[in-house]
């Protein structure tokens, strides 16, 4: 180990990153001093690297050979030609320009917002938690880089033109706090990213820092950035295990959209800009609130129905609905090996930690049926066993690398590791980079859990009461 630290230190700087690169992505250290003994390190610098990158998958080297027998229209995107590099002779040429571009064969974890306003920014007007420009303006383009481009809860532009000439028509002191403190968890270089009530950390303090204010702002006719600031709002409470506390800022910000008639039929607002940004936060509110809709709709259509009641297939109308919940599945676990390969696990994602849950119960399931019928196995059925376990996995792996940013990963990772079979909750615990220390101090954060997330709701009989995250983690 003191070999390498006098490595770090004592090159230059290009040898040093370089070194640092290495043991970011695994290698041995003694590897790691072999190479730079032996010169093949500083050879390797003087090399054009390797243009495409992709994820390995655990206990496996490819796409799984059953995904491919369903025909998904995947198996033939730019995508997945350029991860598996296994189109044919004849069209490898005709698809090599579009495979070599960036977005099809580096991670997106390895761009960077080119964004010359946030060079701009004075953000001492905006924010009094740290003064450290350069953190500032890498959270900014953190949160931009990641979690802007899924949910957009203001207008890009208007929000950083206002940020640099220190308008407060789109921007304030509450919601850049908000957005910064949702940032932090984006941000790799900070630790601890996922311990929210860790007053140490950044992100806490960004976040306390937002409470104050929105606490002032909430004595205050409501404005267009509070509202903004209370979509943010709820999306850190979700990622917390905190969802039930969160929910009054989506009332809120509802009840401010009708205070200023955000969805009035003919608005009153002359100004274009102004009109355009209340337009689009329009459009995002109701974007966010649709996420929650389809619970209420699921509630006033359910039907329930004991395992005893539920009918044979009597047609083959009922086998059609069958193979297309098959199909969808199989393109569902396609596209998440796909993003897995492409991107990894290990960066921010708010909405990942949703799909992985769902793959590993949906997983845990096909064990469980499988399982179920062990003394008359067939071939067949062996190996969807173990495309299952390998799923399972793949998904398990997935949660623990968002654990490391977000607490709820964690919440939801306990959850399903409870529901595996003792024999899949230790395979799984050798490919997943837990530590009794930190997992001691995560566990003992579960009473706080106030969470009405439904962790496994497989089928519409399931009782949605008894899957809530806060149930089950606490109960």
């Amino acid at each position: 180990m003191t070999a390498l630290v006098d490595a770090l230190r004592m090159r230059s700087p290009e040898d040093a990153m370089a070194i640092l690169q290495r043991i970011r992505d695994g290698k041995s250290i003694e590897l790691i001093l072999q190479q730079i003994e032996t010169g093949d390190l500083l050879m390797e610098l003087h090399v054009a690297p390797e243009s495409k990158y992709h994820y390995s998958f655990p206990r496996q080297k490819s796409i799984p050979l059953f995904l491919q027998k369903y025909n998904l229209p995947y198996l033939a995107s730019k995508l997945y030609n350029a991860l598996s590099g296994n189109e044919s002779d004849d069209r490898a040429a005709a698809v090599q320009s579009t495979v070599e571009l960036p977005q099809y064969s580096m991670p997106y974890h390895t761009a960077e917002l080119v964004e010359p306003r946030i060079e701009n920014i004075n953000f001492t007007q905006w924010t009094t938690v740290t003064d450290d420009k350069k953190v500032l303006r890498n959270l900014i383009r953190s949160y931009f880089l990641y979690e802007y481009p899924w949910y957009a809860p203001f207008q890009k532009d208007y929000f950083l033109d206002d940020m640099v000439s220190g308008s407060y028509e789109f921007c304030s002191s509450l919601l850049v706090n908000t957005v910064l403190a949702l940032a932090c968890h984006c941000y790799d270089p900070l630790p601890n990213r996922a311990e929210h009530w860790n007053p140490q950390t950044l992100g806490y303090r960004f976040f306390a820092e937002s409470k104050r204010l929105w606490d002032l702002a909430s004595l205050e006719p409501g404005c267009l950035t509070t509202l903004q600031a209370d979509i943010i709002f709820n999306v850190l409470y979700n990622m917390y295990s905190l969802d039930i506390i969160g929910a009054h800022h989506v009332v809120h910000a509802t009840s401010i959209a009708n205070e200023l008639k955000l969805y009035a039929t003919e608005g009153s607002n002359s100004d274009a800009r102004l009109k355009r940004g209340y337009d689009f936060t329009a459009w995002s509110l109701f974007w966010w609130t649709s996420l929650l809709y389809h619970n209420v709709k699921m509630n006033f259509h359910e039907t329930f129905l004991s395992k005893e009641d539920k009918p044979q297939i009597q047609s083959p109308d009922m086998e059609y609905h069958f193979s297309a919940s098959r199909y969808a599945r199989a393109c569902f676990e396609l596209i998440i090996r796909l993003y897995y390969a492409g991107h990894g696990f290990a960066y921010s994602d708010t909405y990942l930690t949703h799909t992985l849950t769902v793959m590993a119960f949906n997983a845990i399931q096909d064990i469980n049926n499988q399982n179920s019928n062990q003394d008359q196995r067939t071939e067949t059925e062996i190996s969807s066993l173990e495309n299952a376990r390998k799923a399972l996995l793949l998904a398990s792996k997935g949660l623990d690398d968002q654990s490391q940013l977000y607490y709820i990963s964690f919440s939801l990772l306990q959850v399903v590791c409870t529901d595996m079979e003792p024999s899949d909750a230790t395979f799984v615990g050798t490919f997943t980079h837990r530590r009794n220390d930190r997992e001691s101090v995560f566990i003992a954060q579960k009473r706080y859990v106030k969470a009405a997330y439904p962790v496994k709701l497989i089928n519409m009989a399931d009782h949605p009461y008894v899957q809530r995250l806060g149930n089950r983690v606490t109960g």
